[in-house]
């Protein structure tokens, strides 16, 4: 009893905090036995009672690798009731397919039970919009192992975990030099086999190339949640405040600019700015700015009386201009210029031409949407009543590269995506904010979505965040360039100048998508559940 006690201890300490981003040592672990360590002790029990300790015993896992969620500066203590939600929601399924594990393994189960996994990870594209984080391939997201993700996806790599589990499990039933010997092979050969793939198409390489500005501004988020935010954390509090908060580290010159989410206090068409008083705050750039200002109409400026008033479309359309450059920016506005509806969106601007729009299509619970009718009084009571409008179209903006942009945590979706690269995308940005949770792992977790949303489609990713892990990413998953995060609690903006190379090449992935392999796991469960049928109606002859 005492040692089984110590079995499951120590599976959930090695599968809890075996996460790359946190402990990489235990992370290898839990990818070649920590689950398998769980497994042999869990599946002894009756049915029932397998179903309570695996659901239970996960739902602790999940605790732990989703505690960023209980950062309660900006939402309030409110946000532990989604924490425990999501929690809960990610181990049910988890318990389900643990009932599947038989007490004694047959080779067919090695190839099965891993597919079964891979559904308990997919099932959660299902709840509202989509819930990415916690993944099981977080264990082993290293960059070597991470290559196999251009030919079958991230889901590719929760299979592997799970094969190498199941294979310690059979080696540790029997002794047997084989199995052991098939163990370690299929817990090396992604390692061998992503160096491999590297070594293959790094010589993958072009010339041409874009100097990039990524933008940092380290603001704290401007309407908190669930209760307020204490106001010594706001470091501008007028729109002013905020334009002259970025203007002073912007570069000479760039082909392209691009601000996070969060980087502005407005949405894009708040008139919010005397026109005499932005010329004052963006003349540092150029004394004879005004040359570069887009016409004084809309849906730029607005004339009352005897003053203009501007607004950040008019700011960003200036940027575009004067730089000659790409500018994209996150930001909320609405579906249409006089409509009630909104939508957050990512906004192209060129020099001189009229700006372009993604809306985003991955939107977040209650903050963005309000997902069920019941809901909606819960999100009014802490004054949560706008609702913005998902986009439905991966449409890419055609500058000096071809854009795939996505919004916050839309890159944790490899569908949206390999939608961008089919769409002709050569080169992956992402705006996001992760400051609603300062101070936690999120940043780092979305970090290896990035990666892996490079290494799928076979090109560049330009991570831009207001907080922290910008950062760009190229085509294998790994960081070239980065601004330092030992900075993050340096609250004054900052930029990161780097020279992009359009560096690609063709994945299979990017053809096939997830399709081929979720139709397996859906076989290999139908197949697995009439074999556990047929193996206990056989039982109940034979009594």
């Amino acid at each position: 009893m005492l040692k089984s006690f110590y079995q499951c201890t120590l599976s959930f300490i090695v599968c809890a905090f075996g996460l790359v981003y946190i402990n990489g040592f235990l992370a290898l672990l839990a990818a070649c036995f920590g689950y398998g360590l769980f497994f042999s002790y869990v599946r002894a029990f009756s049915t029932k009672k397998k179903f309570w300790i695996a659901t239970s015993w996960f739902f602790c896992v999940q605790l732990v690798h989703l505690f960023w969620l209980t950062n309660p500066t900006y939402c309030g203590l409110v946000i532990w009731f989604g924490y425990l939600f999501y929690a809960s929601i990610l181990a049910i399924p988890f318990g389900l397919a643990v009932l599947l594990i038989p007490k004694q393994l047959n080779r067919s189960d090695l190839v099965l039970l891993p597919l079964a996994f891979v559904l308990v990870e997919a099932v959660r594209s299902l709840y509202f919009y989509g819930l990415p984080w916690s993944s099981f391939n977080l264990h082993l997201s290293f960059t070597f192992p991470m290559q196999l993700a251009s030919y079958f996806g991230a889901y590719f790599l929760t299979y592997l975990v799970f094969l190498n589990n199941f294979l310690f499990l059979f080696a540790i039933e029997k002794k047997s030099n084989n199995r052991w010997i098939n163990f370690a092979f299929v817990a090396i050969l992604p390692f061998l086999f992503g160096f491999a793939h590297i070594k293959a198409f790094e010589n993958f390489k072009t010339n041409k190339g874009l100097d990039v500005v990524l933008i940092q501004p380290m603001l704290s988020t401007a309407e908190p949640l669930f209760g307020g935010v204490p106001k010594n954390l706001n470091q501008v509090e007028t729109p002013y405040q905020n334009i002259q908060h970025f203007v002073g580290v912007l570069p000479e010159k760039t082909d392209v600019l691009l601000f996070p989410e969060g980087s502005f206090l407005t949405s894009l068409h708040s008139f919010a700015y005397r026109l005499d008083e932005i010329k004052a705050l963006l003349e540092p750039l150029s004394e004879n700015i005004a040359q570069f200002f887009p016409k004084l109409e809309a849906p730029y400026g607005v004339h009352v009386q005897e003053n203009v008033y501007v607004n950040n479309a008019f700011i960003l359309q200036t940027f575009a201009n004067f730089y000659d450059a790409d500018v994209i920016c996150s930001i909320d506005d609405r579906v249409s210029l006089y409509d009630t509806k909104w939508a957050n969106c990512a906004i192209f601007f060129q020099k001189d031409k009229p700006y372009e729009r993604y809306l985003k299509q991955k939107l977040v619970p209650i903050t963005e949407y309000i997902p069920f009718e019941w809901t909606r009084k819960i999100a009014s009571f802490w004054g949560i009543n706008m609702e913005c409008i998902p986009g439905k179209h991966s449409s890419v903006f055609l500058g000096k590269a071809n854009y795939g942009t996505s919004i916050c945590y839309e890159k944790g979706f490899s569908s949206i995506q390999r939608a961008f690269r089919n769409g002709g995308a050569n080169l992956f940005v992402n705006l996001s904010n992760e400051m609603w949770f300062p101070n936690t792992t999120l940043a780092k977790e979305d970090l290896i979505f990035a990666k892996y949303r490079a290494i799928e489609n076979g090109i560049t990713f330009l991570n831009v965040c207001n907080s922290s892990q910008t950062a760009v990413i190229d085509r294998f998953g790994r960081v070239q360039n980065q601004i330092d995060p030992l900075l993050e609690n340096n609250k004054t903006p900052k930029i990161l100048e780097s020279f992009v190379a359009l560096e690609m090449h063709p994945t299979l992935y990017t053809k096939i998508g997830d399709v081929p392999l979720l139709t397996l796991s859906i076989l290999s469960l139908i197949i697995t559940c009439v074999q556990r049928l047929w193996q206990h109606r056989r039982k109940e002859k034979r009594a």
